[in-house]
């Protein structure tokens, strides 16, 4: 019986202890002190989205082909990193778009961007200096492209401008024709001529 007393009472010794947040017991120190802090977890989840992303930018310049889903007007890849890009189809989507109606206000007008200025700016971030474009459409001629490209306000066609190389159309019987335009990036004009006459 007095071994009994004594152990029950060293029981409610350890509960009391337990209790009491100044005489925890090691074992519960520990494991207060490695409970996960709020704001360390958030910075983890930062740090592992931008190690997520950084792996996917690497991964597209691997050999292969490589399959990313994203908005074409909002790109999730680095400015000018394609030496060729594709564009089958998707200027026929976003050029054949109704912009969004706006609240009508003085200079509204010229302020909105259209559906293929929106267009033209991502093709400029996306295609790398001295880069390609190839652009498979049935709704727009070379002329309207390369108005498109040429009028266009990015930071990325302050230099570079859009140049045609090569054309072909297809078109079978009954069907609307599919227009293949090849466009190199290039230097413009004025810079052009800057660099050669600093050069000589």
């Amino acid at each position: 019986m007095i071994e009994g007393a004594e152990a029950e009472a060293t029981a409610r010794d350890d509960t009391e202890a337990q209790v009491d947040g100044n005489e925890a017991l090691p074992e519960q120190r520990g494991m207060l002190s490695d409970a996960p802090n709020a704001e360390d977890s958030a910075a983890e989840e930062v740090d592992q989205e931008e190690e997520e992303e950084k792996q996917e930018q690497d991964d597209i310049h691997e050999p292969g082909i490589h399959f990313r889903c994203g908005d074409v007007l909002d790109a999730p890849f680095a400015p000018e990193g394609f030496g060729v890009v594709v564009d089958k189809g998707t200027l026929d989507c976003v050029g054949m778009r109704v912009p969004p109606k706006l609240p009508l206000f003085p200079g509204w007008e010229e302020e909105e961007e259209t559906p293929m200025e929106a267009w033209s700016g991502a093709m400029h971030l996306l295609v790398a200096p001295q880069g390609h474009l190839l652009v498979v459409t049935c709704c727009f001629d070379a002329a309207e492209v390369t108005d498109a490209l040429a009028q266009c306000d990015s930071m990325f066609a302050e230099e570079w401008s859009f140049v045609l190389t090569a054309r072909e159309e297809i078109q079978e019987e009954g069907t609307v024709p599919v227009r293949m335009l090849l466009f190199s990036k290039q230097p413009c004009a004025d810079y052009a001529s800057e660099g050669s006459a600093s050069a000589a």
